[in-house]
């Protein structure tokens, strides 16, 4: 008998071989926002850092008794942060104290130093996580990290003898055999977690003597060869404790976080108790879907813990009288922002293809911040009904983009008017007709012509366009359907109108239009689109993704940066495995890009975007309105200072929206978007070659010295040495040569930003 015991050890030995010092588990990447950078002079509100921290799961507490809580007075938020390993180190658990006073904060210290700080950061939101076919999901813990009282808790429970058996329990087995006979059916179990462990991570989970007595031979080796410790800190990341949907949660660190929204450091006894009582059946005791028997299981283990005087009897009937706390709904293991993942899943592949992402625990940082994303959720969830109700239409969608001008980082984007739904993404995958989005490149592309065009050129109104299109009359009107004379071309963009555009457009060449999007961030191997008149009303199909691109290279002066939502890949120590970092590449100059933008500000102070001083928003910024052929799709694009975003509004099956357009349906979703965010005005210095010039808006010359009553006078910016000269007539008469604008100019090299 002797021998063949020890036959069976040797062979368990050399099946078993360094699995276990081998072990790995297929831990997902999890998906991070952006860290909230903290720093003296920045621009934030309170109730947004509230916000923040709320979504960090920080507890608000009188005093901050341990990391993960906040307490709030007045103009004073005193935080204690919890440890957060960044690409630049760790960054330890720390109390501070931030004073904002008007959205800004004016004092940033250390609470334990009473020492001023120049800057620190909130750990990021987790939001998504990246998983392996099986859909495990875990966070790994070291021994170290695990809290003691977890530990005695949990052997108090499963294996008292943890420590001194030989990684099976005789004993242990023998009355578990006794006990489930006496009761006809199995109510006991022998196992050491040694062989819980071997049963979960090495074995099938067929209920055979021949594999429970595989198992005690394996635990009888790893016992043998490998240090206590090294097997309690993989049970705790083996052990399954719950399920979400066709995630399963293993190990307690997860499991922590998906009940009680906090890392395992954090648990409070009651905690601690809870979910050491679900271990014998996940199911039965999930205290989030059976809560009155997790109850009653959790008061059992407090028994034990006090029997075992891990805490005292007083304290055990005190907390019997506390609630499971468990958080209310589970933290997505998939996603809240299903939109914006399908952003980081697209750009992760071409930063870093590896099936790493699945397997090694790595963390990606993208450029999601909460509190932009809550507000663009918040602005379709509320406005559509409101469009709906007001124009008498149903069923319409929307989607919303918001980026940061200088980095290109997409801060929200919103693809489904039901947020939080997979599936179709509006705002990456439909290609929608942009409609009157098309005019201000139209009038860039001419502005780039200083020579023959500028802000002042009077464009031509007076009469009805017709052309032969494919055989058919093709006779366009303005929205207005009305005439308008002769009009300066900042006024015609400021207004939308069409039968200028159109002029204008084929004046400059249609081809060099199309030039122009392709410059200004549009994919050329994506979009092929043709070089007729109807593309310059926008009879063209774009994102909201790349109107959003061409929008923010016209924010950003006139230098293109690829929209990002991703920051960087790390592993788990922080050390950098790919960074996105992308050179700002000049496709405007800018002089031509100043000159747009300031007649894209007109569009909002006196034109079609005029709806964005009615919601209340002060801040100077530029857009447009778009809206198409019998309103099936309404936009609205505009920038501000630090950031771009584009919203559109139409049906899925490309139906009239009744009288919803640009002004209606876009910009409403627009404005309720930004409203709540601390907005930079844009920058309005003149540029070194652009000259301002009062100009007779009647003439587009400069007035004459005497006065012209009833005219309209403006100083309207123009490219240095193009500006009008010399004074015009107070009314306009057609000219029959060019104006004679005098200077010198070299003419822009569009050749050099290839």
């Amino acid at each position: 008998m002797i021998p063949i015991f020890f036959y069976f050890l040797i062979k368990t030995n050399q099946e078993l071989g360094t699995q276990f010092e081998d072990r790995s588990w297929s831990v997902p990447a999890r998906v991070y926002a952006r860290p909230l950078e903290l720093y003296v002079n920045k621009s934030i509100k309170k109730e947004d850092l509230l916000l923040e921290l709320q979504m960090l799961n920080y507890k608000k507490t009188n005093q901050l008794s341990q990391p993960g809580s906040y307490h709030e007075h007045e103009n004073t938020v005193n935080i204690y942060l919890r440890e957060f390993t960044y690409s630049d180190g760790l960054a330890p658990a720390q109390k501070i104290q931030i004073s904002i006073n008007q959205n800004k904060i004016s004092e940033l210290k250390s609470n334990q130093h009473d020492q001023a700080i120049n800057l620190i950061r909130i750990e990021p939101l987790h939001i998504a996580s990246i998983y392996p076919v099986h859909n495990e999901d875990r966070i790994l813990l070291k021994r170290e990290e695990i809290p003691q009282l977890l530990v005695d808790t949990l052997l108090a429970m499963e294996d008292r003898q943890f420590y001194d058996h030989l990684g099976i329990n005789p004993k242990a087995i023998i009355r578990a055999m006794i006990a489930n006979m006496k009761a006809g059916r199995k109510e006991q179990g022998g196992s050491t977690l040694t062989q819980q462990l071997v049963k979960n991570y090495f074995l099938t989970p067929a209920q055979t003597y021949e594999r429970k007595i595989q198992e005690m031979f394996y635990a009888l080796i790893i016992d043998w060869r490998y240090p206590k410790d090294d097997v309690l800190e993989a049970y705790m990341n083996e052990i399954y404790l719950g399920q979400d949907g066709s995630r399963a949660i293993h190990g307690f660190g997860l499991a922590s976080e998906f009940f009680f929204g906090k890392p395992v450091s954090e648990l409070s006894i009651n905690n601690i108790a809870t979910l050491v009582g679900i271990i014998p059946s996940p199911s039965a005791y999930n205290p989030r879907n059976r809560p009155t028997t997790a109850l009653k299981r959790r008061n059992l283990v407090l028994d034990v813990m006090a029997r075992q005087n891990l805490i005292s009897h007083e304290e055990v009937e005190e907390l019997k009288q506390m609630p499971l706390d468990v958080l209310e709904t589970a933290p997505s293991g998939i996603t809240k922002y299903p939109a914006f993942i399908d952003l980081v899943s697209k750009q992760i592949k071409e930063l870093y293809a590896s099936e790493a992402l699945t397997s090694d625990g790595l963390k990606v940082f993208t450029t999601l911040d909460p509190i932009v994303q809550t507000y663009a959720e918040k602005a379709v969830i509320e406005t559509l009904p409101a469009i709906e109700k007001t124009r008498g239409v149903k069923d319409i969608q929307a989607a919303i983009i918001i980026s940061q001008n200088n980095t290109g980082e997409v801060e929200a984007l919103v693809g489904d008017r039901q947020v939080r739904q997979a599936g179709f993404n509006r705002a990456l995958s439909a290609k929608r007709q942009v409609g009157s989005l098309i005019k201000p490149f139209i009038y860039l592309r001419a502005l780039e012509e200083p020579q023959r065009f500028s802000l002042g050129t009077l464009l031509d109104d007076q009469t009805r366009f017709e052309m032969n299109s494919g055989g058919k009359v093709w006779a366009p009107n303005n929205y207005d359907r009305k005439l308008h004379g002769w009009i300066p071309l900042i006024t015609a963009l400021t207004k939308s109108y069409n039968i200028p555009t159109i002029r204008l457009g084929l004046d400059v060449g249609v081809n060099n239009v199309l030039d122009t999007l392709y410059r200004l961030g549009l994919n050329e191997n994506e979009y092929h689109f043709p070089a007729v008149p109807a593309s310059l009303l926008g009879a063209i199909d774009i994102t909201v993704f790349d109107v959003t691109q061409m929008y923010s290279t016209i924010a950003n002066d006139g230098y293109y940066i690829p929209l990002k939502s991703i920051r960087e890949v790390t592993q788990q120590d922080g050390t950098v495995l790919a960074q996105n970092i992308v050179e700002p590449k000049q496709v405007i100059y800018q002089g031509p890009n100043f000159l747009i933008t300031k007649a894209m500000q007109n569009v909002i102070d006196a034109g079609t975007g005029g709806g964005i001083r009615r919601a209340g928003i002060k801040t100077k910024m530029a857009g447009k309105t778009g809206t198409t052929n019998d309103y099936r799709d309404a936009w609205f694009a505009g920038f501000t200072g630090d950031r771009t975003a584009v919203a559109w509004v139409g049906k899925d099956d490309n139906t009239r929206m009744g009288r919803v357009g640009g002004a209606t349906g876009g910009l409403p979703v627009w404005a309720a978007a930004m409203k709540p965010l601390i907005l930079e005005d844009i920058n309005t210095t003149t540029p070194k070659d652009v000259v301002d010039v009062r100009i007779n808006m009647s003439t587009g010359l400069p007035p004459p010295n005497y006065s012209c009553p009833g005219k309209q006078i403006l100083t309207l910016p123009y490219i240095k040495g193009y500006q009008p000269t010399y004074p015009g007539d107070c009314d306009f008469y057609p000219p029959e040569t060019d104006f004679d604008f005098g200077g010198e100019f070299e003419p822009f090299n569009f050749d050099s930003f290839e």
